[in-house]
């Protein structure tokens, strides 16, 4: 990502350059003053230009309120505040970092000491907006702004990354929309097939060539499967019994059994 960071030059510069290479060595592209030489454009219209060409917006504030340019700045606002209304306006994602207040910090660099920008009061009122728009993140030091920068930024980075979504999952038949499926599948097998699959049936169960049950006049496959006769088997999922049992069957049957009830 593209990170610009903005705030006031000779009182942060160690944490800005700490802050330039945490951000580099995750690999991010990052946009600061430091980086700036001889342009045509004036400071103020190149900073708002690399503002808006930004992915994201790192605020970094202490007690000085910037320089306030005198052109083109009817509402007389520094740089650092302009850079950060100009975020806001094109919907930057804006990550706020202000110093703690119980941070020891030189008298030159606060404006309430030197007089600078109305006596602290411009800083002041700049610092409470961002404590009220934003969920601001505190520093004491350079290590801590640093740790402060990475941990905010990676909900960002994670929100900037593209997810691929997963193709829709076809939905299973039925049950017997699956069952009609299978037996028309039965249905479709070619004919030398389901002769050679009903012979192996048959080795396998040991037994003759088969009769198919309807020849016997079977009605019940519960019935068949009472009844004690040995001669009645399967084979591919029908019923049929051995010639020699349909001949004569020495085996008492079953009333109820239809194979010699009605054969």
């Amino acid at each position: 990502m593209k990170i610009y960071i903005s705030s006031t030059f000779q009182d942060l510069q160690e944490y800005r350059e700490k802050a330039y290479r945490q951000l580099r060595s995750l690999r991010h592209d990052v946009i600061s003053m430091e980086d700036y030489v001889a342009a045509h454009q004036r400071p103020l219209a190149q900073c708002l230009a690399d503002v808006a060409a930004s992915d994201v917006y790192v605020g970094i504030f202490a007690w000085r309120y910037g320089f306030v340019p005198a052109q083109g700045n009817p509402q007389k606002r520094s740089i650092t505040e302009l850079e950060y209304r100009h975020a806001l306006k094109h919907k930057k994602p804006c990550l706020i970092f202000l110093l703690k207040q119980d941070t020891q910090w030189s008298p030159l660099f606060m404006d309430s000491q030197t007089g600078e920008g109305k006596t602290g009061k411009s800083i002041k009122r700049l610092r409470d907006e961002l404590s009220q728009r934003h969920v601001v993140s505190f520093f004491g030091n350079p290590d801590q702004l640093a740790s402060a920068i990475s941990a905010a930024l990676f909900p960002v980075q994670f929100a900037e990354t593209p997810v691929t979504a997963a193709p829709p999952a076809t939905a299973a038949p039925p049950p017997a929309r699956a069952a009609r499926a299978s037996r028309a599948g039965a249905t479709a097998t070619t004919a030398p097939s389901a002769a050679v699959s009903s012979t192996n049936e048959r080795q396998r169960l040991k037994i003759g060539p088969s009769i198919p049950v309807a020849a016997a006049k079977y009605v019940s496959p519960q019935r068949a499967h009472r009844c004690a006769c040995s001669g009645i088997g399967t084979a591919n999922g029908s019923l049929f019994m051995r010639p020699a049992k349909l001949a004569g069957c020495r085996v008492t049957p079953s009333p109820t059994c239809a194979p010699h009830t009605k054969r």
